[in-house]
């Protein structure tokens, strides 16, 4: 298997008088920006990564680009009518189904399966909305907790089954209709170039630098990665 290394990089630009003012909470307006032009590439790298995109391997006019998580599972899949898989190489995508309601029983399918593939679930990736919907999952048991007078709590942060405990994380970078489960000790991101700064050619009265770095998601173990596909709150 191989994926393609994706080049992720922001400019960012300030003038001379604003990095030379004496701002409140601040002390310099450059460095403000580049922490959030780091930031902005964290939200890049992590579109990437759930994005549902085969690789490309680029050339002269087109970038290269990773293929992403949903590119890579084939084994522990649930989708709706009409769904189909990717070929699991990274080349090619999967087709989407049509939607279905979010139930526990597609969770529990999911992770029984990865657990019969020798992995370890352990990370539950999805949208608000959907987590919203596990928040209803009720498992073989009534919720006990120590009430606090002053809190409403309508979450669900663990969920504990006979083949180990998962942690949802809410997610904003994932497809809307994606339910992602993994074995993180499975997934790795394999950097090529460390992410730095660099400075760009002056022009005019301001400090031009650029944050740039290149890496790509290396699956690992695919039957250690799990998907529920066409999913829907309601």
């Amino acid at each position: 298997l191989q994926n393609y290394t994706q080049i992720f990089e922001e400019a960012v630009v300030v003038s001379g008088s604003a990095n030379a003012g004496d701002y409140a909470g601040s002390k310099s307006v450059l460095a403000d920006e580049m922490f959030k032009g780091m930031k902005a590439i964290k939200r890049d790298v992590e579109f990437a990564l759930f994005k549902s995109q085969a690789a490309v391997a680029g050339d002269n006019t087109t970038a290269r680009r990773m293929a992403g998580l949903p590119a890579w599972i084939t084994t522990n899949t649930i989708a709706g009518v009409g769904g189909v898989d990717p070929t699991g190489d990274g080349t090619d995508t999967r087709t989407d189904g049509t939607a279905a309601t979010f139930v526990e029983s597609d969770l529990k399918t999911t992770l029984q399966n990865m657990w019969n593939e020798g992995a370890k679930p352990d990370t539950v990736y999805l949208r608000p909305d959907l987590l919203d919907k596990a928040s209803a999952f009720t498992g073989n048991a009534p919720r006990r907790e120590m009430k606090n007078a002053a809190k409403v709590s309508a979450m669900i942060d663990v969920y504990v089954t006979n083949f180990g405990e998962v942690t949802f994380v809410p997610h904003r970078e994932i497809r809307s209709t994606d339910v992602i489960v993994t074995d993180s000790s499975r997934v790795y991101i394999a950097e090529f170039r460390t992410f730095r700064q660099e400075p760009l050619a002056k022009t005019g009265d301001a400090e031009k630098r650029q944050i740039v770095g290149e890496l790509t998601l290396a699956p690992g173990n695919e039957k250690a990665l799990g998907m529920i596909a066409d999913r829907q709150a309601a």
